[in-house]
């Protein structure tokens, strides 16, 4: 009696469903008694699930939460790629608020510029888990007249070629 073992791989580049590998095993002699149990198959069940879309996010904050006209409005963004898997072409855009304010960059991890009151960042691939932190300042401007304050606020957006929940 001899024991022969078989391995196989599947390819992680099968589409999703379900699929069956089938194997046929057959022995000869040159004198056998009982030529009808030289063969036998089996089957293994190979199940491939849809893989879950990589996510994307983006989270805003103030450096700050009052300031004093004339000071420096600091925000600052995290990108983070939240798997599973790599996030890609991963692009964070930010339209600043143009009430006379002159942005600029205080922290560019790469990959970022900004034109008149528009913040781009492209950050490529990101794999699972990474994080891209951009901060942006503006000095405050004078108040209006008649108004004790007023409030320096805007929304950014962060997208990828795939994202799980986009918005």
């Amino acid at each position: 009696s001899r024991v022969v073992s078989v391995r196989a791989t599947t390819s992680s580049q099968r589409p999703t469903g379900t699929y069956t590998g089938t194997n046929t095993a057959v022995v000869r002699a040159t004198a056998d008694a009982n030529p009808g149990n030289n063969s036998s198959t089996a089957s293994t069940r190979v199940e491939c699930p849809t893989p879950s879309p990589p996510d994307v996010s983006v989270v805003k904050t103030a450096a700050s939460s009052v300031i004093t006209a004339g000071q420096n409005a600091q925000f600052n963004l995290t990108v983070r790629a939240n798997g599973p898997g790599t996030s890609q072409n991963v692009l964070l855009n930010d339209t600043l608020p143009n009430s006379g304010l002159a942005w600029s960059l205080v922290t560019n991890p790469g990959g970022c510029s900004i034109s008149g009151n528009f913040l781009s960042c492209s950050f490529g691939d990101l794999a699972s888990g990474q994080t891209r932190v951009v901060s942006i300042k503006a000095t405050a401007g004078q108040c209006p007249a008649g108004s004790g304050s007023y409030t320096i606020s805007n929304t950014a957006v962060v997208i990828a070629a795939v994202d799980a929940n986009p918005g």
